[in-house]
């Protein structure tokens, strides 16, 4: 990831099954890319995620180098979205 990407980060959120803006497969976890929390949020409710297969292929295609950050306790939460 270089410029533009920089500081950018994957949140994920439950959903209740809504189908993904791009494939159209109904799903119980979206995914976006963003800067912060409240832009992550901001982009679920407008309609703006994928489903983690389209995620992945985002990824990929995209040519995105992965750093591992760090998280305090146990498991990861997955905020809900209504």
């Amino acid at each position: 990831m270089g410029g533009e990407d920089e500081g950018l980060r994957i949140y994920r959120f439950g959903v209740d099954e809504e189908k993904c803006p791009h494939c159209g497969w109904r799903v119980s976890t979206a995914y976006v890319v963003a800067s912060s929390e409240d832009e992550a949020k901001n982009l679920v409710e407008n309609g703006i995620w994928l489903c983690g297969n389209c995620m992945a292929d985002t990824l990929v295609d995209r040519e995105y180098i992965l750093k591992s950050g760090r998280r305090v306790g146990g498991h990861p939460h997955t905020p809900r979205m209504r």
